[in-house]
């Protein structure tokens, strides 16, 4: 299922790479979100292990209150300047508020996202 009511599922879309909270028992563990579900008052998403084959031992359900938004497969603004990101975050571009808020989080939550490579 796609994100068809903004209002429930904020920012998020399928494809999407997040964090889960700092206290979860998932620990730094990236997840590729695949699907939505849940109600208003406790919206939830499918996520799998970025980087590792779908499946029932790669997957969990995470709240979409607590995840963090940390990076996308499709990112049309990445390359625009942080000034023209703003401008267009005051048109009310939802598209520009996602890139902030993924930029945002990558420099907040870098030594949890860093941690998941072994080449680093």
């Amino acid at each position: 299922m796609d994100n068809n009511d903004p209002e429930k599922f904020k920012y998020f879309r399928v494809g999407d790479i997040v964090l889960d909270d700092e206290n979860s028992c998932w620990e730094d563990h990236k997840f590729t979100i695949a699907s939505f579900f849940g109600e208003k008052y406790c919206p939830m998403c499918v996520g799998y292990f970025t980087g590792q084959e779908r499946s029932w031992k790669t997957r969990s359900n995470l709240r979409v209150k607590v995840i963090i938004l940390i990076d996308s497969l499709n990112r049309p603004f990445a390359k625009i300047s942080k000034p023209v990101l703003i401008k267009l975050i005051q048109k009310g571009n939802l598209e520009a508020k996602r890139e902030f808020i993924m930029r945002s989080n990558a420099v907040k939550y870098r030594s949890r996202i860093v941690k998941n490579y072994d080449d680093v």
